[in-house]
């Protein structure tokens, strides 16, 4: 039997006025009694935590680490799910709701809400100061009394109903995002985020916010008759943690998809919110999927051997949690032990993660309130990588390392709205990202730097490289032709030239691209490898298609298509200007072949190029030893390697 890390308890079912369970300490000897390792407190429990001095005092946090590590336990989340509740009450829950909140703000909806507002943002200081990254919480319910409703709700309620919900939540986001804080709304009936449609509708309305995730308790899936297996496959990034709270389940059950397998329209026993029966479910949902498991969340999730004739108190399930910093290196050698290649714990799972990228530096870079993230390895000169459509940093691991190993200090980013970045609402043209990562270096304390660009980064990298050269030193591009700078190609041209720019036009579109693709992100996403790789096998595409199918993937990379007339615009001013450093231009034989050099040549004074043979459109990885000859002597001092 494998199961997740844990077991972890979740305070807030078992405290009472009563000994041992009305006070931290003795609750927390008392969970340690019983075999538990972590414990989620409520913040909202002041017989346990007082939120307002955890945000405010260090020592206080410290204490309450040291004194739970004297049990042997650690805290694997705050959880803020009644001061949630009171962000968006419905006026038919204003006087039950009530009993949460302070007596002075009883009959008082507004104020009542804006004290659950500051608590929430409390709570993220205080888990920030607790060394924390998430925080479980519930979302309200304004539209859940209109599940089922009679008279029929008019046009326009539920619309209505999210676009509130989001002005309230945006704020709170915001501060979770300034303290690192992942919120974690739990998927639960009475809410109005009550499953996975319901889900991506707020987290649309909220603009694919960053911190907005999944806390995932499949117990609350059963209850609503909803497919949890069939869940996790469909938001991989968005599922950050959740405790497996046991529930009774069939062995078998249909696939599903995200929303209602059928509705509870016949009377039946109620389900339990939070089960006795931690065995049959989450055995089965270990059973069903454990690699999938590991997948879930934006850290990974580990996958431990449970030890034998463990049980949970009072028959409670595990606890799955994204893994603790610390806990990192226990779990990798325990992955190395068992023959599983690893890296960073946010790509734990992928099969083409070698070992030896264990030492990558995984760095999210705040610009103008917007994260960047960055894979960074080596020390000594920078070089900027910049992967295309549709991969993300991971396409320079094979480059990384040679780089580091040859003295760079070797920067890999996922460019906004790609891979584990924030996703801009606009902003994708060429000259607004480049002055993105340009930010970005500055931060990271380059004033100078080489760039590399592939693809769409090739795009990037050359305006980075016109707008800035000050601080661009090489630049060095590949797989590509840049828009503005080579000629328009026709509309109508062979099947066999088409089947490099029909995206061009396509991505373009507003909206439509969406609508036909999301859920069949793989059919489209593989249909480009297919044609574009010579070397298929060795194109990561599974960890492509696993990121472009997350909420907001599409139109962060259609973006940089959208934008296209305004790169184009800008393109033709930089034009005037060739640009002065060496430029290294390389294209691959059964791809762009010498487009790259053709597209630069009236551009830069000092242009060398060349074409890896039997090679397709994606060269970091389809031949990267090929491309690491010619991209290193370009980038090492007066070409010695």
């Amino acid at each position: 039997m494998r199961t997740i890390q844990g077991p972890s308890l979740h305070l807030a079912q078992f405290s009472a006025d009563q000994p041992p369970f009305n006070d931290l300490p003795s609750i927390a000897a008392w969970a340690a009694s019983q075999g538990f390792k972590a414990l989620q407190i409520p913040a909202w429990d002041d017989r346990l935590f007082d939120v307002e001095q955890a945000a405010h005092s260090q020592q206080y946090c410290d204490d309450m680490i040291a004194m739970l590590a004297g049990h042997g336990l650690v805290i694997s989340e705050l959880t803020t799910h009644i001061f949630g509740q009171l962000v968006a009450v419905h006026p038919a829950y204003d006087a039950l709701c009530d009993s949460f909140a302070p007596a002075a703000l009883h009959g008082d909806p507004d104020a009542r809400s804006a004290w659950a507002i500051e608590r929430i943002k409390l709570a993220a200081k205080a888990s920030q100061r607790l060394g924390l990254d998430r925080m479980g919480t519930f979302s309200g319910s304004f539209a859940w009394p209109y599940l089922f409703p009679f008279p029929q709700r008019p046009d326009g309620l539920i619309e209505a109903a999210f676009e509130e919900l989001a002005r309230r939540w945006l704020p709170i986001l915001d501060v979770c995002d300034a303290h690192g804080i992942d919120l974690c709304y739990e998927i639960h009936p009475s809410e109005d985020l009550h499953d996975g449609t319901s889900f991506e509708r707020f987290h649309a309305a909220v603009g694919g916010h960053k911190r907005c995730r999944i806390l995932f308790d499949p117990s609350h899936f059963v209850l609503q008759q909803l497919d949890y297996l069939s869940f996790l496959g469909h938001l991989p990034r968005l599922h950050r943690h959740g405790p497996h709270q046991g529930c009774r389940v069939q062995s078998e059950r249909p696939p599903g998809h995200l929303r209602r397998l059928q509705r509870l329209d016949r009377a039946r026993r109620a389900l339990p919110f939070a089960g006795r029966w931690a065995g049959g479910l989450q055995g089965h949902l270990l059973q069903a999927g454990p690699v999938r498991l590991r997948r879930l969340g934006h850290a990974g999730m580990g996958v431990l051997p449970e030890e034998p004739g463990r049980r949970c108190a009072r028959g409670r399930g595990l606890h799955q949690r994204a893994h603790h910093h610390r806990d990192r290196p226990h779990l990798r050698r325990l992955r190395r032990r068992a023959g599983q290649p690893c890296a960073d714990p946010r790509h734990a799972g992928d099969p083409l993660m070698s070992p030896s990228l264990d030492s990558i530096t995984h760095r999210h870079v705040r610009i103008d309130g917007r994260s960047v993230h960055c894979a960074i390895l080596g020390e000594g000169r920078p070089v900027l990588l910049i992967p295309g459509w549709p991969q993300t940093w991971y396409a320079w691991r094979h480059i990384l390392q040679a780089l580091a190993a040859q003295g760079f200090r070797a920067i890999a980013v996922d460019p906004p709205g790609t891979g584990d970045s924030d996703t801009p609402a606009h902003g994708y043209d060429t000259g607004a990202i480049a002055a993105t990562l340009h930010a970005v270096m500055q931060q990271l304390g380059h004033a100078r730097y080489q760039v590399v660009g592939h693809d769409v980064g090739m795009w990037v990298a050359y305006a980075l490289a016109s707008d800035q050269p000050d601080a661009v030193q090489r630049l060095a591009i590949t797989e590509a032709v840049i828009p503005g700078l080579a000629e328009a190609p026709p509309v109508f041209v062979a099947p066999e030239d088409n089947i490099f720019l029909w995206h061009f036009m396509f991505n373009q579109v507003r909206d439509l691209p969406e609508a036909l693709i999301a859920g069949r992100e793989r059919a489209y996403l593989t249909f480009m490898f297919d044609r574009w790789a010579h070397r298929r096998e060795a194109v990561a595409c599974e960890v492509y298609i696993r990121a472009y199918a997350a909420p907001g993937g599409l139109s962060g990379g259609f973006g940089y298509y959208r934008a296209i007339p305004e790169t184009i615009r800008q393109n033709q001013q930089r034009a005037c200007t060739p640009l002065a450093m060496p430029v290294l231009a390389i294209g691959a034989e059964h791809a762009t072949a010498n487009m790259p050099m053709d597209t630069m040549r009236a551009h830069a004074a000092d242009l060398r190029g060349t074409m890896i043979a039997d090679c397709g459109h994606f060269v970091m990885e389809e031949a990267p030893q090929a491309f690491l000859d010619q991209l290193l002597p370009f980038l090492l001092p007066d070409g010695a390697a």
